[in-house]
Formats: C-alpha cells, sequence, structure tokens
C-alpha cells in the first residue's frame, strides 16, 4: 500500500452487545469507532462473560505521557485500555459517581481501596481519573447514563 493509503477497516467482534453500545452512540461517533483498529482490538479483549454498555474513544494525559485507548463500560467495570499505560479496571462496586464536568471531559470518581480497582503507578493514591473524550455530548451523556444504570444493577 501507499504512503497514503487507507488500510480498510477492521471487522468488529461478533458482540451483540458491542454492537448495541455502537448504536447507542451519536452516528458519527460510532462510524469514527468502528474505523479504528486499537478501539475494535481493545473491545475484542473485554472478558466475554460481560457485557460491554457503551464506549468512548478517550485519551489521558499523565506527568510523562498522553496515552488514548477504549474508555469502556460493562456490567462489571468501568475500563480503560491504553496504548501505552496498560489497563485500568474500575468496578462497579467501587465507582463513586461518573459524570462530564466539562465539555470532552469524562470523570470517573472511585473508591481506591475497593477490590479490583487497578489505576497507573503514578496515580495510586487518587480517588479519581479524568478522561479527554472526542465525542458528540449526546454520545457521552449515553456513556454516562449506561455506568450508572450498570452501578444502580450492580449495587441494588
Amino acid at each position: 500500500m501507499g504512503l497514503f493509503s487507507r488500510r480498510p477497516a477492521p471487522a468488529l467482534p461478533p458482540r451483540d452487545d458491542l454492537h448495541r453500545a455502537l448504536e447507542g452512540l451519536a452516528p458519527k461517533d460510532a462510524e469514527r469507532f468502528r474505523g479504528k483498529a486499537r478501539l475494535v482490538e481493545a473491545c475484542a479483549a473485554e472478558p466475554a462473560d460481560s457485557t460491554i454498555l457503551a464506549v468512548l474513544d478517550a485519551v489521558i494525559t499523565e506527568p510523562h505521557t498522553t496515552d488514548g485507548g477504549l474508555l469502556c463500560a460493562t456490567t462489571e467495570a468501568v475500563t480503560f485500555g491504553g496504548g501505552h499505560s496498560g489497563r485500568m479496571h474500575f468496578p462497579l462496586a467501587a465507582v463513586v459517581r461518573v459524570a462530564e464536568i466539562a465539555r470532552g471531559t469524562v470523570r470517573v470518581e472511585f473508591e481506591p481501596a475497593a477490590p479490583g480497582v487497578r489505576v497507573l503507578p503514578v496515580r495510586e493514591n487518587v480517588d479519581a481519573m479524568d478522561f479527554s473524550v472526542r465525542a458528540d455530548p449526546a454520545s457521552v451523556r449515553f456513556f454516562v447514563g449506561q455506568v450508572r444504570a450498570g452501578g444502580a444493577a450492580a449495587t441494588g
């Protein structure tokens, strides 16, 4: 392939839950998501025994790196699979609050001592992570709503 040629869009994993999660996004966001191999691959890494509720393309900025990846809400947890920083994991029972705190910024507040919480090593003593998302406000609202609904089901 030439310098400016594009690879074909990667095939989505054959998961009905992922297709439902993409249907909840604004059409432009869903199309952009389908075209990013790193996001599709991250979805394939989600455990098959959990249901994907919502997904967003997200970025974290740390003191020494900027890392893009998949912010994913499942029936068990909110996860971030970064290309450089690895995987963060916030079980829904540990999630205190999730909200859009500014346009394009989603904050996940969590109980840091809860079982199963995994954050970046430089962030071990925090109780919240902020994720920059490039998505339509409707997609962000869908994500936040799905996390809240999943959290209510997990703790209720």
